[in-house]
């Protein structure tokens, strides 16, 4: 069997501290382990004395048998998670609401399906996933439903929050709301 090479060559942003770097580094590393065509991988951060590296200071390779199972590492879907985070970051906002007594189920079909449109006309949020709580524990203080909206920013959420299309659908929204609370957070990816 012979063997391909993936290589990708990276200069992080100057705001990015050594620890940042470490986690992507990990987070990178711990890919070999999720996806099971990636059969190595390997990094190192540019030594060289010619002075040609145009500013790319960190090699990342990771090697396969076939370009095919390049393709399927590409798509797989952690490979995608790690790729959004390391090449763009992302910004989580999470929004949990508890509708008022009395809208009916199907108000809040439509307050719900008014919510995910967002994405398709608010250019900074890249993704929106809801959800019912489910929990066993009975610590969600009455709250019944989370809004998770992805950014790669946090100015990209002060684009969102102030656009005109938001602006509009909040009022509505928030009017059919008991209770809401939003935080907005980096996420920091944990591997086993």
């Amino acid at each position: 069997m012979g063997e391909v090479k993936h290589i990708v060559l990276a200069k992080f942003k100057d705001a990015i501290s050594q620890q940042q770097i470490d986690d992507l580094i990990k987070g990178y590393a711990n890919l070999v382990n999720r996806i099971e065509p990636m059969k190595s991988f390997q990094w190192g951060k540019d030594v060289s004395i010619e002075n040609m590296h145009q500013g790319f200071t960190h090699v990342f390779e990771s090697t396969f048998e076939t370009t095919e199972d390049i393709a399927t590492y590409v798509s797989h879907p952690a490979h995608v998670e790690f790729a959004t985070a390391f090449l763009m970051g992302e910004v989580k906002h999470i929004l949990l609401a508890k509708f008022k007594d009395g809208i009916s189920q199907q108000q809040i079909d439509d307050l719900i399906k008014g919510y995910a449109d967002l994405v398709n006309h608010i250019e900074p949020m890249k993704s929106c996933r809801w959800g019912k709580d489910v929990s066993i524990e009975n610590l969600h203080q009455g709250f019944t439903h989370v809004f998770e909206s992805t950014f790669e920013t946090t100015e990209g959420i002060a684009t969102y929050i102030s656009h005109p299309v938001h602006v509009e659908f909040a009022t509505v929204f928030l009017g059919h709301l008991d209770k809401v609370l939003v935080v907005d957070y980096k996420p920091t990816t944990v591997d086993p």
